[in-house]
C-alpha cells in the first residue's frame, strides 16, 4: 500500500478535474452547445473520480486507472480547448484537465497492465 501523502496533488488535480467537467458539460448542454465537448467531460468526469478514489484507498490498481485518467484528461482538455475562447467554462476544464493529466501520468509508472 502506497502512501496517501504522495497522492494528494494528484487527488486533489482529480478532484478539480472532476468538478470542472460537471461545470462545463452542464453549461455545454444549458446552452445547446456540442454534445462531444459534454460527453467527453462526463466520461473524464466519471473517471477522474475514480482515480482519486483509487489512490485514496491505496488501490493496487491505482496506476492503471490514473493512466487512463491522463489519457481521458488530455482528450477533454484537447475538446474544451477548441472552445476556451468563448466558453470561461471549457477554458478551466481545459486548464483543470491538463492539470489532472500531469498529475496521473507521475504515477502511472506503476501500472500492472
Amino acid at each position: 500500500m502506497t502512501n496517501i501523502q504522495s497522492f494528494e496533488a494528484c487527488i486533489k488535480a482529480c478532484q478539480q478535474a472532476t468538478v470542472a467537467c460537471h461545470e462545463c458539460a452542464g453549461l455545454d448542454i444549458a446552452q445547446g452547445g456540442t454534445a462531444n465537448c459534454a460527453l467527453i467531460c462526463f466520461d473524464c468526469a466519471e473517471v477522474c473520480s475514480v482515480a482519486a478514489g483509487s489512490m485514496a484507498r491505496g488501490s493496487a490498481h491505482y496506476a492503471d486507472i490514473c493512466a487512463l485518467c491522463a489519457h481521458l484528461c488530455r482528450q477533454c482538455a484537447a475538446a474544451c480547448a477548441v472552445h476556451a475562447a468563448t466558453s470561461e467554462a471549457c477554458a478551466r476544464c481545459a486548464r483543470a484537465c491538463e492539470q489532472c493529466a500531469m498529475e496521473c501520468d507521475k504515477h502511472a509508472s506503476g501500472r500492472q497492465v
